[in-house]
C-alpha cells in the first residue's frame, strides 16, 4: 500500500512539476523551421492587374510549428498578410501536404471512411487543430508581386489565362504540385531576403467555442519576433461591441 502511494505522490509531483513547465510560457508560441527542397513555390495571377500581362504572385512556402502551452485544443483559424497582398489565396496545409480547409477533403475523407483507414481519417479530419500541451506543424505561403518577366521562357508563347489555370486547377489543390511555370533561383532567394510582407497574422481558435475570442499572434518572419494577444476570455460580444467603439471613432 505504501509503494503504491509512494507512486501516486510521485505521478502527482511529475504531473505539477510539467503543468508548471507549460503554464510558465507563452500559451501559444511559433517557430518557424527550414523549408524542405521538395516544396515548390506557387505561381498566381496578380490581384488587380487590369492587363493581364503586367504582373504575377509568386507565393514563397514557410513552414511554423505551433506549440499549444496549454490545457485547452485549439485550432488554426486564420492568416492574415499585414501589407498590401491581404486579398491574395490564403494556402495552409498540414504535414502531410493537405489544406486545413475541411471543404477541400471531403472526397479525400469519405475514401478513406469508406476503405475503414479511420487513423488517417482522424487525422485529416482534425489536422487544423493543436491539441493540448503537444505541437503540430504547418506550411504556408507569402505572395509577392513580380513582373511577369521573371517567368523563364518557354517554347511556346507565355499566355496569362495558362498561368490562371495552372494555379487554381493544379497547384493549389495539393501542397507538393508544382507550377508548370518556372522562375530563377536567384530571384525566389531575393523574395525571401527581401521580405517586403514579412508581417503576419495567425489566429487560433479554441476548439468548440463560439462564445469566446482567440489568440492571436502578430509574428515577423524575418526576425522571428513575434507578440502573443490573448482573447480567449473576452466573449465574442465585448470583441464586437470594442470593434464598434473603434469605427465609431476613427
Amino acid at each position: 500500500m505504501k509503494k503504491i502511494l509512494k507512486y501516486i505522490i510521485l505521478f502527482l509531483v511529475l504531473g505539477l512539476i510539467c503543468i508548471t513547465y507549460f503554464y510558465s510560457k507563452p500559451a501559444v508560441f511559433i517557430t518557424q523551421s527550414k523549408i524542405e527542397k521538395n516544396i515548390p513555390i506557387k505561381i498566381g495571377p496578380a490581384v488587380n492587374d487590369i492587363k493581364n500581362d503586367t504582373f504575377i504572385a509568386v507565393y514563397l512556402p514557410y513552414k511554423i510549428k505551433v506549440q499549444n502551452n496549454r490545457f485547452k485544443k485549439i485550432e488554426f483559424g486564420l492568416l492574415k498578410y499585414k501589407h498590401n497582398v491581404e486579398h491574395y489565396e490564403k494556402f495552409i496545409y498540414d504535414k502531410n501536404g493537405f489544406g486545413i480547409d475541411k471543404i477541400f477533403n471531403y472526397g479525400t475523407l469519405d475514401s478513406l471512411y469508406k476503405n475503414q483507414k479511420y487513423l488517417s481519417y482522424f487525422q485529416l479530419y482534425h489536422n487544423n487543430e493543436i491539441f493540448s500541451l503537444s505541437s503540430e506543424e504547418f506550411y504556408f505561403y507569402l505572395p509577392y508581386v513580380i513582373k511577369i518577366s521573371s517567368i523563364e521562357e518557354t517554347d511556346k508563347p507565355l499566355q496569362y489565362k495558362e498561368i490562371i489555370k495552372d494555379f487554381f486547377r493544379n497547384q493549389a489543390r495539393d501542397l507538393f504540385k508544382e507550377s508548370k511555370f518556372k522562375i530563377k533561383k536567384h530571384i525566389i532567394d531575393s523574395l525571401y531576403r527581401k521580405g517586403n510582407n514579412s508581417e503576419v497574422i495567425f489566429r487560433f481558435d479554441p476548439s468548440n467555442s463560439n462564445e469566446y475570442g482567440s489568440y492571436s499572434i502578430d509574428y515577423n518572419l524575418i526576425t522571428n519576433k513575434q507578440v502573443l494577444e490573448d482573447y480567449t476570455n473576452v466573449s465574442a460580444k465585448q470583441i464586437l461591441m470594442e470593434m464598434r467603439k473603434e469605427i465609431l471613432n476613427k
